[in-house]
């Protein structure tokens, strides 16, 4: 249990880090490809570092990154 928060906890702050002033962004599908799992856990990732304060957006290609 505690390694399965672990990684999660691990995955998000790669996320976050990869998201942080990127001026491209990325896609729901690169960021499972760098993470080894599925678009909708990257979805739930992304939900989850909203909600801890970490404001993301999205444009039209459906690119993600930090907003500033």
């Amino acid at each position: 249990m505690a390694a399965s928060r672990n990684r999660t906890l691990i995955r998000a702050l790669g996320i976050v880090r990869r998201l942080d002033g990127a001026k491209v962004g990325a896609t729901l599908a690169e960021l499972a490809a760098d993470s080894g799992v599925c678009t909708r856990t990257i979805r739930r990732d992304l939900e989850a570092i909203e909600s801890a304060g970490i404001p993301l957006v999205s444009d039209e290609a459906r690119r993600w990154r930090v907003f500033r």
